[in-house]
């Protein structure tokens, strides 16, 4: 908990996912850069099946409609592994019938401030739960190696009273989330802080 790991529950993903609005499962690429054990992809992929269903793919055609439109990202490498085990368990069966399809996983260990992508590597919908931690209490080296890109955003108050609230770095994740990875047009959800 000190890394600011709070796992979202199920009832929240659901509604932050709701109060998006309509969207296109089968046709909407998906990111959660701060995926940690991966609930919100699990929602995704839940809606994006149901999708695939509704719309009578194949199984062959439900894994090619789900290749390259999820994808997670998360610093943690344990919450990593956790994020790939829980993916495959929501497509178990798909992987199971398709037998020789090969299929990658789309969830990798990486910084969502520190991170450099490919600028075509754009979203239609970026989600999450962006860990709540004051600048004060991140670590001195992380506030150091990230602080040059945190200043770029002009976010950080002059005053050290700034209302009596201090930054945490799930503003920063959200800023930057939606400057690298948002297609214009796209939509953010993010269950953030209310400061």
């Amino acid at each position: 908990k000190s890394l600011g790991e709070f796992y979202t529950p199920d009832w929240l993903i659901e509604h932050t996912l709701d109060q998006i609005g309509q969207v296109d499962w089968l046709h909407t690429r998906v990111l959660d850069p701060t995926c940690g054990s991966g609930s919100f992809l699990w929602e995704v992929l839940r809606r994006k099946r149901q999708a695939a269903r509704d719309a009578g793919l194949s199984i062959v055609e439900e894994l090619e409609m789900l290749r390259g439109s999820i994808s997670g990202r998360d610093l943690n490498p344990l919450a990593v592994q956790c994020a790939r085990a829980n993916y495959v368990l929501a497509i178990a069966d798909l992987l199971a019938e398709s037998k020789s399809l090969p299929f990658t996983l789309p969830i990798r260990q990486a910084d969502a401030v520190l991170d450099l992508p490919d600028p075509d590597d754009q979203f239609d919908l970026v989600v999450g739960n962006p860990p709540w931690v004051k600048w004060s209490k991140l670590p001195k080296d992380y506030r150091d190696s990230v602080q040059d890109i945190c200043r770029s955003y002009d976010i950080f108050s002059s005053s050290l009273r700034h209302g009596g609230s201090e930054l945490d770095i799930s503003g920063m994740i959200l800023f930057r989330s939606a400057d690298l990875w948002l297609k214009i047009g796209g939509k953010l959800a993010f269950v953030i802080t209310q400061t």
